[in-house]
């Protein structure tokens, strides 16, 4: 039965870094991570059994398993995540520059979000007319139903330049 009590025996001190110390470290912060990521207990329950489950498995054959595949194989998993994380990085990155550029440029910045914050602009100045009006404020009214077909006029030609652009 190979465990860590196995390894433990005086030597070579990278031996202990690399058969009793990095596997600690995978199976906790895999099972920590694990637990947080499910919610499950709090934050110091999740710590208290993921330490609880991490020394359990030290005295097991799984011990073993790890603390030699370890080695072997976490070079070519940092490669190939750096490689993966980067690639998509960037195409993400290149995605969203891409739009904010179509957004600023070719549209001069009028995009949906502008229409929602007109019709909410609209909203406002129609609740401000009604209001003049049962307050009997003519020149209020008159003064808010031209900031309103303003406005009005303002959504029309956004509404127009967005189906010419096929947006």
């Amino acid at each position: 039965m190979v465990n860590v009590l196995g390894f433990l025996t005086p030597g070579d001190p990278n031996l202990l870094l690399t058969t009793v110390l990095l596997p600690f470290l995978l199976i906790f912060v895999i099972l920590w991570g694990a637990l947080n990521t499910f919610k499950l207990f709090d934050k110091k329950v999740n710590i208290v059994i993921s330490l609880v489950i991490t020394i359990f498995a030290a005295f097991t054959d799984a011990w073993g398993i790890i603390a030699t595949q370890l080695a072997a194989y976490t070079g070519m998993f940092v490669y190939v995540m750096f490689f993966a994380v980067f690639i998509i990085g960037t195409i993400l990155w290149a995605i969203g520059r891409t739009r904010s550029t179509y957004e600023t440029h070719v549209t001069r910045g009028y995009s949906y979000k502008n229409l929602k914050e007109l019709d909410k602009q609209l909203a406002k100045v129609a609740k401000k007319i009604q209001d003049a009006r049962y307050d009997g404020d003519t020149a209020k009214e008159a003064v808010l139903s031209k900031t309103y077909s303003e406005l009005d006029k303002k959504k029309d030609e956004i509404l127009a330049r967005i189906k010419v652009l096929g947006k």
